[in-house]
């Protein structure tokens, strides 16, 4: 007797104790379809999206790494802004989900993909219930040499120089600036 094998469609399921998420490769969940959070057997979150001023982001590479945990590496395409527009693939965006540790420690760990190589990598972090952003960081490639980062409640002023509470500072960096002639 043949064993016939047979693939499902291409999504992350991941789930904690009674919690199961089930979204799209790029971590979206669209609507309508089946998925979304699940808490027992209801569903409490059906629709979800993130996007950089009404683009969407392209996926690079993403999946489950574990029973409960998913990583998503995205990247943009063009976006247009008031000062002009930010090329295709100049960005990087992680999701990094909040962990306690045995000590009660909060930790977010962040792996930096070296092989699609954006100008920015902005990291959010997320606050310890895991439903609001807690901050983000615009980590430069050129000061980026390590491929993994490990982020704790503090950090220290090496790390903190990227930390930003909002994405203000992001958008300064992308406005037009005129240069000047030299007399």
């Amino acid at each position: 007797m043949a064993f016939k094998v047979q693939v499902g469609p291409h999504q992350v399921s991941i789930h904690q104790g009674q919690t199961v998420l089930v979204s799209e490769p790029d971590g979206q969940i669209n609507w309508p379809s089946e998925k979304g959070v699940y808490f027992l057997d209801t569903r409490v979150i059906s629709s979800w999206a993130i996007y950089a001023n009404g683009e969407p982001w392209d996926l690079l590479n993403g999946g489950a790494i574990s029973y409960y945990a998913s990583r998503i590496y995205l990247t943009n395409r063009n976006i247009p802004t008031g000062q002009g527009i930010i090329p295709l693939r100049t960005l990087g965006l992680i999701i990094s989900r909040c962990f306690t540790t045995a000590a009660g420690s909060l930790r977010w760990i962040i792996r930096l993909d070296a092989n699609s190589l954006p100008d920015i990598t902005i990291t959010t972090r997320m606050a310890p219930d895991n439903q609001v952003p807690l901050d983000y960081y615009l980590l430069p490639s050129l000061d980026m040499t390590l491929s993994q980062l490990r982020l704790r409640e503090e950090n220290g002023v090496t790390m903190d120089v990227y930390r930003f509470d909002d994405l203000t500072y992001f958008c300064q960096l992308t406005r037009r600036s005129r240069i000047q002639e030299a007399a």
